[in-house]
């Protein structure tokens, strides 16, 4: 027993044992987080990544789909005869009845000739109708009116190629979120509207979450934007398997200890005692 552990103390105080012992407490962590960042964090960020994206760009495009089909439904009123004639009686019910059916959701439709013909508190309204009469063929945006969210859609009435009026749809916000309740369904998703160059106000959030962040711009709306963020609930389905973790982590360890191992069994019959 004695001569054992006077070995092992010899054993102890050799360079070469000494070195390798070193090494195996240093290097191990090292590794192990090299390789955690390697084969776990990055490959599960860029996998966030691409989820977020995806749902962000898809509920763009779904909300890119629903003005497409608003504003099809807005032309098309636009385009008749009786829109035309219309105009002569903007102010009675019966002008804007067609208008009303075609959009039977609306909190209020309008048709005007002139920007003064909408209230002086009205200045969205008074901005989008000299945009039509200037030459745009749509716009549409969002407008907070007693703390609730509006979107309004303009286009213009046109004989024979220039415009005569505007047609004007004012629609709850709230219409967009079953076109976007599918992405929302993994996290938070937020409809925003650029105010400024560099800041947005919005109009419509869904869900929550705070993972993974991505934009998306929406064709059609050149103001408008789509923030997406994954649920945790969402992102831990991206979590590799715990046995894969304790692997990357035990493993150096034990490769470290089994060459410290080897070099002790070398050294064992050549120490001096």
């Amino acid at each position: 027993m004695n001569h054992a552990a006077r070995r092992f103390t010899a054993l102890l105080k050799h360079p070469g044992f000494l070195t390798a012992l070193l090494l195996a407490l240093v290097i191990p962590p090292a590794v192990g987080k090299w390789l955690e960042e390697q084969l776990v964090v990055t490959p599960r960020t860029a996998a966030l990544d691409r989820a977020s994206s995806a749902a962000a760009a898809s509920a763009a495009q779904a909300v890119a789909d629903t003005v497409a089909r608003w504003r099809a439904r807005l032309t098309d009123f636009a385009g008749e005869p009786a829109a035309l004639a219309a105009l002569s009686m903007p102010a009675t019910p019966q002008a804007a009845a067609g208008l009303r059916a075609r959009f039977p959701e609306a909190r209020a439709v309008q048709l005007v000739t002139r920007p003064d013909q909408l209230p002086l508190t009205d200045f969205l309204g008074r901005q989008l109708t000299r945009a039509v009469l200037a030459g745009s063929d749509y716009e549409v945006v969002a407008m907070k009116d007693d703390s609730q969210w509006r979107l309004r859609l303009a286009a213009p009435i046109s004989f024979p190629g220039h415009p005569r009026g505007v047609a004007l749809v004012d629609l709850p916000a709230e219409l967009l979120a079953s076109a976007v309740d599918s992405a929302a369904q993994s996290g938070k998703l937020i409809l925003s509207q650029r105010v400024e160059a560099d800041t947005s106000q919005a109009f419509l959030t869904l869900g929550s979450g705070d993972i993974a962040p991505a934009v998306a711009r929406i064709p059609g709306a050149v103001d408008w934007q789509v923030t997406h963020m994954l649920s945790r609930p969402a992102a831990a389905a991206f979590e590799p398997p715990s046995g894969f973790r304790i692997m990357i982590v035990v493993g150096p360890w034990a490769f470290a200890l089994g060459l410290l191992a080897l070099i002790a069994a070398r050294q064992w019959p050549r120490l001096a005692v």
